[in-house]
């Protein structure tokens, strides 16, 4: 995930031409593709038109992973709370952690496909900053 968002960063650094214009769209990218990473909103409230967005996210791959290894084949405990808040005493609800996956949207047998991606996307992404740190040194002698 570092390696890939840092390759998507050098990429952005090698095409504008300041540091402000840089941080400006490095921000832009990292917040779209922070949207649509699945932090802020589960995959099936994303409208389809907007879907696509959440595969060029290196945050949705690494999320999806993550949660993944932390929780398959763990049990989930579940303490339900009463009126004001609060924790019920001695009382929980064990539940198997795949079943808490896939009420998010998450698919255990994607966690391969997920770290797979994040490694296409990391040498996609240092292979154009270096195509175009090349143009660019080539285009000034």
């Amino acid at each position: 995930f570092s390696l890939c968002t840092a390759g998507l960063c050098a990429t952005i650094a090698t095409l504008v031409p300041t540091f402000g214009v840089g941080l400006l769209v490095n921000g832009f990218f990292i917040v779209l593709f922070f949207a649509f990473g699945g932090f802020i909103s589960q995959a099936e409230v994303i409208p389809a038109a907007l879907e696509w967005i959440k595969y060029l996210s290196p945050f949705y791959y690494a999320f999806e992973s993550l949660m993944i290894n932390d929780l398959e084949g763990e049990t989930c405990f579940f303490a339900p709370r009463d009126a004001e808040g609060k924790a019920t005493v001695g009382f929980s609800i064990p539940l198997q952690c795949e079943q808490y996956l896939f009420n998010m949207g998450i698919k255990p047998k994607n966690f391969d496909r997920n770290v797979a991606m994040l490694g296409i996307w990391s040498l996609i992404y240092v292979a154009l900053s270096f195509v175009f740190l090349v143009m660019f040194v080539r285009g000034k002698r």
